[in-house]
């Protein structure tokens, strides 16, 4: 379990998460626990220095980019039985939405083949063929 200590304006609030959940899921709790009227908010880390490891995400003081929402506590370095402190600022025009990835998506990666032969089997491409005349072309000497 990790546990936060979320500064609203006048008070101090604790809130415990599972390791397996993420940073949206902690914003989803501490809005429908502070009984928020808003979609979104966006949390400021409070720390001295940053918490890092290799192979792993840093966390670091300051704004928590938006692109962290969708990662779980596990992908950072050493969160597991600390108390970490978090203050929110509220969000008027965003609105989370979960990024979709289709199978499409992955056609990019793909070595492209062509057309004509699809099933697999390859296609021998004929040679052109050329015939000249001595007419075609005049002589040099």
């Amino acid at each position: 379990m990790i546990r936060f200590k979320i500064k609203s304006e006048n008070e101090k609030r604790d809130f415990e998460i599972e390791e397996t959940k993420t940073f949206i899921d902690l914003k989803k709790q501490i809005i429908e626990t502070l009984g928020l009227n808003i979609k979104y908010i966006d949390l400021i880390v409070d720390l001295e220095r940053p918490i890092r490891g290799s192979g792993k995400y840093t966390l670091e003081p300051g704004k928590l980019s938006r692109l962290m929402d969708t990662k779980k506590f596990t992908d950072f370095n050493n969160l597991n039985n600390r108390n970490l402190e978090l203050a929110f600022v509220l969000v008027h025009d965003y609105e989370f939405k979960m990024p979709v990835f289709s199978r499409n998506d992955r056609k990019i990666f793909k070595k492209k083949r062509n057309q004509n032969n699809y099933n697999g089997t390859k296609e021998i491409k004929k040679k052109p063929e050329f015939k000249f005349n001595e007419d075609d072309f005049p002589k040099l000497c």
